[in-house]
């Protein structure tokens, strides 16, 4: 090549010499080249031409060279702008332009043929239309993907020619990841598509001319890798931690390769977080964080592993967070004792973890009966503390428990125990009346001393299970209220007078007599009609022949209760015996519950049976005392409610 140059340089040089010996051939020659140029460029401007654009380049160029050439138009609809090349400039004035090239302004088609007009020259008013024939677009190939990849693979596609006109991008969705080119080949980062971990993708290869992208021209279909999950941790997510762990440890699914940022936490009332010094490592599969200091009790506490890779470079979907508690010393979440009607019996305390089954444990827990302590024994089992006491408590005592706050767990940890619970002794008294026809016990409850005693009895009829039930209810009542009760009444309960009528289910007792036609009044007799229409002598062979009637008009004969109220149902009245003041009670009764109030001597408008030999006739022929039964609304339903405040009246005013 130097020797070419040198050869040229030398013919030059002989050529320049001849025309300085010889200037009029050199005036003659120049005038002839002159004068044959412009003829020429014209020449070959006029040549039809056709340039053929090869989108391996960013411009192609043809052969068409003028003369003083005329400005370009622009053209802004074009596909292609039209550009000089080889151009010859003097002054800043375009002189010579040897080449014109198309240059792409807009995404231009493949095999497609497009025109474009220029003028020829300043000195010439001509214009020539060029030709411009796109080649075919390159072909392009995705590489085999035949496993699942990483988030940060790449994919890869080969061109069957060059392309420089074109950029190329992946595209899923919303997202887009540009292409780097090396020659053919295209390789195009997975990553910025933001894909998930363990799905199933077929992302679209697009040609982009100058930002704007244009329709798919190849598909690469793949799965993602797994991520990385946490399969087993020694503390989880809304635990307690109860012991006083000097680290922490999480197991993965893969083994791993780096681990990033692990943080541990004490976390503020107001949201805001306070490091607790910790430092991570791993061993393969196993992740383990380990505490400086021990940690702070009785806070809650947050965790979070941000970041780690495996060896197949998946990661974790999501940073690995966790919150849970540290507990403080062991607190009470149970107590079995109840506010009210407590009896001799084991209390169980349940605290929130395990207990130390070796401290002292009566020196923290105390337990007292109207001030006095009571004897009792006590143990630790797991995380209760068992109260035994040795007998039972006064009547209707006012009791204390109180647990210190050197409760210790089993860890040793303590100082949350504080506990202080006031409750009240059983105020009742339980005794029996008599027995049954077989053999039960009819059970009698009294609350109060005082000389005035209110006789409540129900079930007389076993099949009128309600009123049992109701004044079950009205026993609990009377205990949780009892410092309500006035110091001069006392209140006697009998549930179930006909126990083995309840047991059974039946109106009668065990005998088949109707008790509540037994009693020995003057309208007793033995052949009766009963509620279902049956005629037999369910009065019983003689007036009081039944042990359960006997014990009833027995006590009232003995105690003689300032009123009795005789419970049964379903018929929703109220009716006085006449006696006393019986019947003006009934009728307080009857205002505040809502029954219908009847006259002693207006049976028949509600019942269409005999009521004969009747409890309420007895007591006011007989003894003479004030008596009123009441008839419930529903057969099943107690109807508390509805008797809640009547009931009280009675105890409180009557």
């Amino acid at each position: 090549m130097q020797k070419v140059k040198i050869k040229i340089k030398s013919i030059l040089q002989s050529i320049l010499l001849y025309l300085r010996m010889h200037p009029v051939r050199a005036a003659v020659a120049g005038a002839v080249v002159v004068g044959l140029l412009p003829i020429w460029s014209l020449t070959a401007f006029l040549v039809p031409r056709t340039l053929h654009y090869s989108f391996a380049s960013s411009s192609s160029c043809t052969f068409s060279p003028v003369l003083m050439p005329a400005k370009l138009p622009a053209d802004h609809a074009a596909t292609f702008s039209l550009q000089y090349g080889q151009t010859m400039h003097v002054g800043g004035v375009l002189l010579y332009a040897g080449r014109v090239c198309a240059v792409p302004v807009s995404a231009p088609k493949a095999g497609t043929a497009y025109r474009s007009a220029r003028a020829f020259s300043v000195l010439l008013p001509i214009r020539k239309t060029l030709g411009i024939k796109t080649a075919e677009y390159a072909r392009v190939t995705p590489a085999s993907v035949k496993k699942p990849i990483a988030l940060s693979d790449n994919l890869s596609f080969t061109l069957d020619q060059p392309d420089y006109t074109f950029a190329y991008a992946l595209v899923s969705g919303d997202h887009t990841s540009t292409c780097s080119r090396q020659a053919q080949h295209l390789t195009c980062p997975v990553k910025p598509l933001s894909l998930n971990y363990g799905g199933n993708y077929s992302l679209h290869l697009v040609r982009v001319f100058r930002g704007h992208a244009g329709p798919a021209v190849a598909q690469s279909s793949f799965q993602t890798i797994a991520a990385v999950t946490i399969t087993n941790a020694s503390v989880s997510d809304g635990s307690t931690v109860y012991d006083a762990p000097q680290q922490f440890t999480f197991q993965t699914d893969k083994t791993l390769k780096t681990l990033g940022k692990v943080t541990l936490s004490v976390v503020n009332a107001d949201g805001t977080e306070q490091p607790v010094t910790a430092s991570a490592s791993f061993v393969g599969n196993t992740i383990t964080l380990a505490v400086a200091q021990p940690l702070p009790r009785n806070v809650t506490m947050h965790l979070q592993i941000a970041s780690l890779t495996a060896q197949d470079s998946s990661g974790l979907a999501v940073p690995y967070g966790i919150s849970f508690k540290v507990s403080g010393g062991p607190q009470l979440t149970g107590n079995s004792l109840t506010k009210y009607n407590v009896t001799a019996g084991r209390i169980v305390l349940t605290f929130d973890q395990q207990l130390d089954p070796n401290q002292a444990i009566t020196s923290q827990v105390n337990l007292l009966a109207d001030g006095a302590a009571v004897a009792a024994r006590m143990s630790v089992s797991g995380s209760q503390v068992i109260i035994t006491p040795q007998a039972g408590y006064p009547l209707c005592a006012h009791l204390s428990l109180t647990v210190g706050n050197g409760v210790t767990s089993n860890y040793g940890i303590g100082g949350n125990s504080d506990y202080s619970f006031a409750a009240r002794a059983q105020c009742h008294t339980t005794f029996s009346i008599g027995t049954s026809v077989n053999g039960r016990a009819i059970t009698a409850y009294k609350i109060g001393s005082g000389s005035s005693m209110i006789l409540f009895v129900g079930t007389m009829h076993g099949n009128e299970q309600n009123s049992g039930n109701l004044l079950d209810k009205w026993l609990d009542e009377l205990e949780a209220n009892v410092d309500t009760v006035p110091a001069g009444r006392s209140v006697v309960i009998v549930p179930r007078i006909n126990p083995d009528g309840a047991a059974a289910n039946t109106r009668t007792n065990a005998n088949g007599i109707d008790l509540n036609r037994n009693f020995s009044s003057a309208s007793w007799k033995s052949v009766v009609t009963e509620p279902d229409g049956t005629v037999g002598p369910a009065g019983g062979p003689s007036p009081l022949s039944e042990p359960e009637s006997q014990a009833l008009a027995n006590y009232v004969q003995a105690q003689r209760p300032r009123l009795t109220v005789d419970y049964h149902s379903h018929a929703g009245i109220v009716q006085g015996n006449d006696a006393g003041d019986a019947d003006a009670l009934a009728l307080q009764y009857a205002t505040r519950s809502g029954y219908s109030l009847i006259s002693s001597g207006d049976s028949g408008s509600v019942f269409d049976y005999d009521t004969t030999g009747s409890f309420e006739d007895w007591a006011a022929e007989n003894p003479g005392l004030p008596e009123f039964i009441v008839e419930l609304t529903s057969a099943t339903n107690d109807e508390f409610t509805k008797n809640r405040s009547a009931m009280w009246y009675l105890v409180r005013s009557s």
